[in-house]
């Protein structure tokens, strides 16, 4: 359970029958008025602007920020200073993974629990899943060259694209610390592209019902000719 330590009443409902008159404690987040912890509040918490569930959000990311990481998402000497950061600054970034190699495409399972990615650090791309946010092991799943990892919907199986463009599919199975993956299998060829610029951006999506989206290139067919008549006369059939 988290508690932000903020509750607010959204909504007056009419006082019930036979109920009591007396006035109640009125509401202290109101406008102008800056409350909330240091650290977790939402930039129009700090400007002392109305709060909605939204900073309730932002409480919520920060919070898990500080779980992933092990320190605060905005910091600063003293709570003015925190404040400022809240309101001008970034938190910096989590690195998912950390290598002299060069990584590409991270795809995080349906549970949160795995990243699957891609790497050359064998010298060519291949599929590699490491638990996130770690610390851990890692599985290499891919053995013949692997670009563009997807997870199924129920994280029991995961796909890649092949050097040869066809859809591989590998069967896997995780628990809390271990990862076990099958052998990979071809799903059928396709027509995307692979290798290059290709592996900066998405080149499939797969669908919770398991069907495949793909991008491909448009086929260029010939145009059909166009015949132009000059001088023609619209009397002569």
């Amino acid at each position: 359970m988290l508690d932000f330590g903020l509750a607010k009443l959204t909504q007056t409902e009419p006082a019930l029958a036979g109920g009591s008159q007396l006035p109640t404690t009125p509401p202290h987040t109101l406008p102008g008025v800056v409350l909330g912890t240091v650290g977790y509040m939402a930039p129009e918490q700090v400007r002392g602007l109305t709060a909605d569930h939204r900073s309730d959000i932002f409480a919520f990311g920060a919070v898990l920020y500080e779980m992933l990481s092990g320190r605060r998402a905005f910091r600063g000497e003293t709570a003015p200073d925190t404040m400022t950061a809240i309101l001008k600054e970034d938190p910096v970034d989590l690195p998912v993974v950390g290598t002299p190699f060069e990584e590409r495409g991270g795809q995080f399972s349906p549970d949160g629990r795995w990243v699957a990615y891609q790497s050359n650090e064998s010298g060519r791309f291949e599929i590699y899943v490491q638990p996130f946010p770690g610390p851990g092991g890692k599985w290499q799943v891919s053995t013949a060259g692997g670009t563009d990892p997807r997870w199924r919907v129920d994280g029991k199986e995961l796909f890649f694209l092949a050097p040869d463009a066809r859809l591989m599919a590998v069967p896997v199975r995780a628990s809390n610390s271990t990862f076990e993956a099958g052998s990979p299998a071809a799903l059928f060829q396709t027509r995307t592209v692979v290798g290059g610029a290709a592996d900066l951006r998405p080149q499939y999506a797969v669908s919770r019902d398991g069907r495949f989206l793909f991008n491909v290139p448009a086929d260029i067919s010939p145009t059909t000719p166009i015949t132009v008549v000059l001088n023609w006369n619209p009397r002569l059939k």
